[in-house]
C-alpha cells in the first residue's frame, strides 16, 4: 500500500529548536520506510525548518544488508540535495525577512 510505517510529526522540529540551541536533524529514510516517500518527507521537513536530514542512500539498494526498500538511488539522492537546497534558501531568506522586520 501508500501508507508509511510512522507518521513523522513535523510540528516537533520548530517546537523543539524553540527550546534548543542543536541542531535539529530529520530523518525521512527510516520515517518512511519507502523510497518513493523520502524526498517529499524530505522537502517538509526542510520547508518547516530543519536544519539537516538524515537519508539512506545506495547503489544497489536491492542489495543492501539492510533499509534498501527505504534507500535513494544515487540520481534520487541528487534530486534530493537540488529540491531541499532551494527550499533551504527560501526559508532562509524568509527568516532573514523577519530578523529584520520586513
Amino acid at each position: 500500500g501508500s501508507h508509511s510505517r510512522f507518521m513523522p510529526d513535523l510540528a516537533i522540529i520548530p517546537a523543539a529548536q524553540h527550546i534548543s540551541h542543536l541542531p535539529i536533524i530529520f530523518d525521512p529514510s527510516h520515517s518512511t520506510g519507502k523510497r518513493e516517500q523520502v524526498i517529499p518527507l524530505a522537502r517538509a521537513g526542510i520547508a518547516v525548518g530543519a536544519d539537516g536530514l538524515l537519508v539512506d542512500i545506495h547503489p544497489y539498494p536491492e542489495r543492501a544488508l539492510c533499509d534498501g526498500p527505504q534507500a535513494l538511488l544515487f540520481d534520487m539522492f541528487q534530486q534530493l540535495l537540488d529540491e531541499v537546497r532551494a527550499i533551504a534558501e527560501i526559508v532562509k531568506q524568509a527568516r532573514r525577512k523577519l530578523a529584520l522586520g520586513y
